[in-house]
């Protein structure tokens, strides 16, 4: 391993510690995620101001255009939904009614 590789190593594992133990007390305002500079992830999310930690991501549904909070949304598996896609219970539901009746 060479001198670039193990700072790398040292600072994630300095920055998982950070993380582990901030206590998240202060967050930034909503705000648009990306992965990259153009591509966004379709998430708003918060983030703690200290740590840079996630602490609440929301996206829209597919459905009804709400925001919802990501962990409450259906999330497509390519089979019984669009992979890629979210929904909510009360979409999900219609969606599920309206493939089931034809």
């Amino acid at each position: 391993m060479n001198a670039a590789e193990t700072l790398y190593q040292e600072y994630q594992q300095r920055l998982t510690r950070l993380r582990q133990e901030c206590p998240h007390s202060e967050q930034t305002d909503w705000m648009e995620e990306w992965w990259a500079p153009g591509h966004s992830t379709d998430r708003r999310v918060k983030l703690c101001a200290n740590c840079d930690r996630v602490t609440e991501a929301r996206k829209r549904c597919d459905g009804c255009g709400k925001e919802f909070p990501e962990e409450q949304l259906q999330q497509g598996d390519g089979r019984t939904r669009p992979w890629g896609s979210g929904y909510c219970a009360q979409c999900d539901r219609l969606g599920y009614a309206a493939r089931t009746e034809g």
